[in-house]
């Protein structure tokens, strides 16, 4: 019998401080495959992918030292120069209020802030650390900067009919005050969580919710990109564009960026982008000491590398990833109203922050996490999510990567009150969880 062999792409894979360089060779013979998997142990010197490599010795550095830093946020005082700045009427800044549970980064924060004027108002103030220094080391996940965020609000704005609030004013050369900011209106309604777990919402509201939201969550899918990966702010996409048009013998030039610093290439394959965001966030949760099975998760990656698992995603599609019912506003009708037949029909104000948005493959959705989907959401959406065994596979990886991405984010939290800790603490033992119950659904997850 003919027996044929296919060579699949090859991976460099971190292994310890040495790498490991993964060529798969897969045998069809009859009805049986057997994989023959090689290796090559080399020094960072020896990298063959330069750049890509490098940057995994020095994530978790530039992890740590984000740990490291002085505890960030904004005072009264600060909130009253960009009202006074933007406004242009010296309005007086009565409150100012940190939003908590906005998303899944501690380094981007929400403040509401109240200003006193003959009409009162408030204000949506979102914030980022000052950025730091273009590095070729720094990891290729990350959480989007305020630039990016105000890019994809504009590309959201226009291209779909997802509720946003307006934006006021987007700041982010750190001359006003000493951190990037957005200053928006700020959405009114609860969380469409907190709406549920009150029972506030009839059951036939709850399916118009999720009719709403799975439509919503298509058109945002409908938005695609030329690469794969973490968006950019307008003016890197605009220099990015540049470069690559750039003529054939100035091509190299194209490819540096402030400094002289090498810029990553475009990523034309979301196998290659996840698996290395994937293999950033466990190297990182192994330089913080995670106890977690790194070297089954790394045995059932090169599985699912070598079936091609992630490669049927070809179009980068934005995808929210982080969004859930937590990041969802709805506004309501007030009890009073509740018994009327004519009760008005709840409505969602906004979508909250795209701090971890992405150009990947919609399945990413938390929202198509397990259980999975409800029937009205699947019903706005246009279509099943999962209907192949492999898909269900993708799913639960993508549920490691959120897990990873949580405990990630939760140890760059630091210490504040102790209400906050104690949610801190329940976030990270819930994304601990997460992984671990999906590394033991890896183990017999069909690839195929």
């Amino acid at each position: 019998m003919t027996r044929s062999w296919f060579r699949l792409p090859k991976y460099l894979i971190r292994f310890g401080h040495r790498y490991r360089f993964q060529s798969t060779l897969l045998s069809i013979s009859g009805l049986s495959i057997s994989v023959a998997t090689f290796y090559l142990f080399a020094t960072p010197s020896d990298d063959p992918l330069g750049k890509r490599t490098s940057r995994f010795m020095a994530s978790s550095a530039a992890q740590s030292s984000i740990r490291a830093a002085e505890p960030f946020g904004v005072t009264l005082q600060e909130a009253q120069i960009i009202v006074n700045h933007h406004l242009g009427q010296s309005p007086h800044v009565s409150a100012l209020k940190e939003l908590k549970d906005y998303g899944f980064s501690p380094s981007t924060r929400s403040y509401e802030i109240h200003v006193q004027t003959s009409d009162p108002s408030s204000f949506l103030l979102i914030v980022t650390p000052p950025p730091s220094p273009p590095s070729p080391s720094a990891p290729s996940y990350h959480p989007n900067s305020i630039p990016t965020l105000s890019h994809l609000h504009h590309l959201i704005k226009t291209n779909t009919s997802i509720p946003l609030p307006q934006i006021h004013h987007v700041d982010s050369s750190c001359s006003l005050v000493p951190f990037p900011y957005i200053l928006s209106d700020l959405p009114t309604g609860i969380k469409l969580s907190e709406a549920r777990a009150r029972g506030l919402l009839t059951e036939k509201e709850n399916m118009v919710v999720d009719l709403k939201v799975g439509a919503w969550l298509r058109e945002l899918h409908d938005i695609e990109n030329d690469w794969f990966g973490c968006p950019k702010s307008l003016e890197d996409t605009e220099k990015q564009a540049h470069q690559h048009h750039l003529p054939h013998h100035l091509g190299a030039l194209g490819h540096f960026g402030v400094g002289g610093a090498e810029e990553e290439e475009p990523s034309y394959s979301w196998q290659e982008s996840f698996t290395l965001f994937l293999e950033e966030m466990m190297c990182e949760a192994e330089e913080r000491g995670e106890e977690l099975p790194y070297e089954e998760i790394r045995m059932y990656l090169s599985r699912a590398i070598g079936f091609y698992l992630f490669d049927d995603a070809e179009v980068p599609k934005l995808v929210w990833f982080t969004g859930n019912e937590d990041a969802i506003l709805i506004d309501v009708p007030s009890a009073s109203n509740s018994e009327s037949l004519s009760r008005p029909e709840p409505r969602i104000t906004s979508f909250l922050q795209f701090t971890h948005a992405i150009y990947g493959d919609p399945l990413l959705e938390r929202l198509f996490a397990s259980p999975g989907p409800s029937k009205a959401l699947l019903e706005g959406y246009g279509k099943n999510v999962v209907v192949f065994a492999r898909q269900r596979t993708k799913r639960i990886w993508y549920e490691v990567f959120w897990g990873l991405v949580v405990l990630s984010e939760m140890a760059k939290a630091g210490l504040g009150e102790e209400e906050e800790e104690v949610k801190v603490g329940e976030r990270r033992k819930r994304a601990k969880e997460v992984v671990l119950e999906g590394v033991k659904m890896l183990k017999d997850a069909p690839c195929y």
